[in-house]
């Protein structure tokens, strides 16, 4: 038998607010034995204690697994804080299996639209972060059309913002599919890469500088060679003394007039 592809197409270790979910679950009598072949399958679900309200997926039976059914739950049904199903049988002696949820409430890192995809990748939006595995470990939740699909992304790769997935897509995103990336409980959330930030020009710097760019010039200030501090041109080497990093033209009463600086 072929798997399931419905069932993995939103398999994840917990549920996530506003996520498809799958569950698997047994269908018993009131011995406690397994019922296979159920008949007149149903289910209905409350969304925060209210009014219960038919699941929009149907019950399935696993095959010749003896009683073995799953259900998935749409990214409506899983927007609450507590989903309360009861799926039902009218085969003789059957009773109810009952199924409490609480989804987790994940951080957002990322929500957009898709460049492309294949059956094993997803490629981000161009301006998604450039720091490679900086979401490695996250879920990705993409719709594709009319579905919904939630993976584990397995590497990242910031200069083409390609994202590994596993288990692999069984429709292929496009540039018209939306994500959103959900830090997982349990990982770190993703560190700042500060030779990412450092270059890439941080709102507040003055006349465009980097923060790398800054950060050589204050220390070739404070730490660097310096000369003709005593007289109207004072220079601050490059640490390394490779270059002069600051040269200033002052006055006698040390007022700077003129800065070149070099922050390359």
């Amino acid at each position: 038998m072929a798997e399931e592809v419905r069932l993995r197409n939103s398999v994840l270790p917990y549920p996530i607010f506003g996520v498809p979910y799958s569950v698997t679950f047994p269908i018993r009598d009131s011995t406690g034995n397994t019922i296979a072949s159920g008949s007149g399958l149903t289910a209905v679900i409350s969304l925060n204690g209210n009014t219960s309200t038919t699941v929009a997926n149907t019950v399935t039976e696993i095959a010749n697994s003896g009683g073995l059914y799953f259900l998935i739950f749409n990214s409506t049904e899983m927007s609450t804080d507590i989903a309360s199903a009861t799926i039902r049988s009218t085969s003789t002696g059957a009773v109810p299996t009952v199924l409490t949820l609480y989804p987790r409430k994940l951080p957002v890192l990322r929500a957009n639209t898709a460049n492309t995809g294949n059956a094993t990748t997803i490629t981000l939006d161009t301006g998604a972060p450039s720091m490679d595995d900086y979401f490695t470990g996250c879920v990705v939740a993409v719709t594709i059309g009319s579905n919904t699909f939630a993976r584990m992304i397995t590497s990242y790769t910031g200069a083409t913002k390609l994202a590994a997935v596993t288990p692999n897509f069984s429709t292929n995103a496009n540039s018209s599919s939306t994500f959103s990336i959900y830090n997982p409980e349990g990982r770190p959330l993703t560190p700042t890469n500060v030779l990412y930030v450092g270059n890439t020009t941080m709102p507040g710097t003055q006349d465009g500088y980097t923060f790398a760019q800054t950060f050589v010039l204050m220390a070739s200030a404070l730490l660097g060679k310096a000369s003709g501090l005593a007289t109207t041109n004072a220079v601050y080497r490059s640490l390394d003394d490779s270059k002069n990093r600051i040269s200033a033209n002052v006055t006698i009463s040390g007022d700077r007039l003129e800065v070149t600086r070099d922050g390359s």
